[in-house]
């Protein structure tokens, strides 16, 4: 499960959940052994996380000394180390915050706070679906090469200013590959491993586009101005310098970059494009506006979303975070949603019974915890 959150600096923060607790202690390991787990993962996961930034950079028009850069990235100058307990200072690309938002017993936070605000629709959904499938890869033992990375962090410095995307980095091993080489790696791994593993369409359909990305990037990243966000965005503002006979140094350059990331329609320039066709796009507004009041029927959110409905339709107050919903004048009805993928309906029927006994919205009623 991934969750996200906008960061202080540009960028999104996702969270992806994985099963630790439970897993380990059937295999008789020790917390060290889980400590040990979650660094593993981190620095299998560490080199795609950097070099991926070629096709997930939301692009940056980046003032220096040396005058005005365009960046594949944003988040990229905001990276001083590989894994850290902070987010806003000394940022990493791995966050060691582990916040589950469910049963800590059985479950672990993988907070990566190195991806971009991206706005198209293209660019997130390989984004979200290449690292998906990179983790169940790593929880599989699938992948079998070494890609670290001898400094990381000055790697993801140096990707970002290079626009060809063909840089060559170190690896430990001393052997040097540049940023498309490196993603090309793993998305042949990612190919067998899609053949062989039970996977969902939407993994199957991440793992095509990205080998699609992969090609143009190599032969000419402007085949991508119409998917990736960094080439989307370094086009318009090419055609913006072009027509108004400026500079990349324009304050108005400034203005474009920040506008093209405004979540107002008809105030943002990524939706200009996009009404203009000038984008390509993965779901139609009929599906978007669906996903806004159909949760997945999977996961804890549909329960949750049907709680705040009743809560709603009877003028109850409630309160709620990832794991608790409260409910009543003094939110002293507490429903518990621990389990993730829990999609129980009974939860929902017995708070009903409870409204019919009682009047929540006037009553106190003594401390009432439902729960699995």
């Amino acid at each position: 499960m991934i969750l996200l959150e906008r960061a202080p600096a540009p960028g999104v923060l996702p969270g992806y959940r994985w099963r630790a607790g439970d897993r380990l202690a059937r295999a008789g390991r020790t917390p060290l052994r889980d400590i040990l787990d979650f660094y593993y993962l981190a620095e299998q996961l560490i080199p795609f996380l950097v070099t991926r930034q070629i096709y997930s950079g939301a692009g940056k028009v980046f003032q220096t000394q040396d005058g005005v850069h365009y960046c594949i990235s944003q988040r990229a100058q905001h990276i001083y180390q590989k894994i850290s307990g902070t987010t806003t200072n000394d940022r990493s690309i791995i966050n060691t915050r582990d916040e589950p938002h469910a049963d800590r017993e059985k479950y672990r936070r993988l907070h990566v706070i190195v991806g971009d605000s991206n706005m198209s629709e293209y660019t997130n959904f390989i984004k979200v679906g290449t690292c998906s499938v990179v983790l169940q890869m790593i929880e599989d033992n699938y992948i079998n090469k070494d890609f670290t990375l001898r400094n990381p962090v000055k790697a993801i410095k140096d990707i970002t200013y290079d626009v060809t995307c063909k840089r060559r980095l170190r690896l430990d091993n001393g052997r040097e590959y540049s940023p498309i080489e490196i993603q090309r790696e793993y998305c042949e791994m990612a190919q067998k491993y899609i053949e062989q593993y039970p996977v969902s369409d939407e993994h199957k359909e991440a793992v095509h586009m990205w080998q699609h990305v992969l090609e143009c990037l190599d032969d000419d990243p402007n085949k991508l101005d119409r998917q990736i966000d960094w080439v989307i965005k370094r086009r318009l503002i090419e055609s913006y310098i072009e027509r108004h006979g400026t500079s990349w140094s324009d304050p108005k350059v400034f203005m474009l970059d920040l506008q093209y990331h405004d979540i107002q329609r008809r105030r943002g320039l990524y939706y200009l494009l996009e009404r203009k066709g000038q984008v390509d796009r993965v779901f139609t507004d009929d599906e978007v506006d669906k996903a806004k009041t159909d949760p997945p029927p999977d996961t804890r959110a549909r329960m949750r979303g049907e709680f705040i409905k009743l809560a709603r339709e009877n003028s109850i107050q409630y309160d709620l975070d990832w794991s608790n919903i409260r409910l009543g004048n003094l939110l002293n009805v507490r429903v518990i949603c621990n389990n993730p993928f829990e999609t129980d309906t009974e939860k929902v029927a017995e708070l009903v019974r409870t409204i019919q006994k009682t009047n929540l919205r006037k009553t106190s009623l003594s401390k009432l915890v439902i729960q699995s």
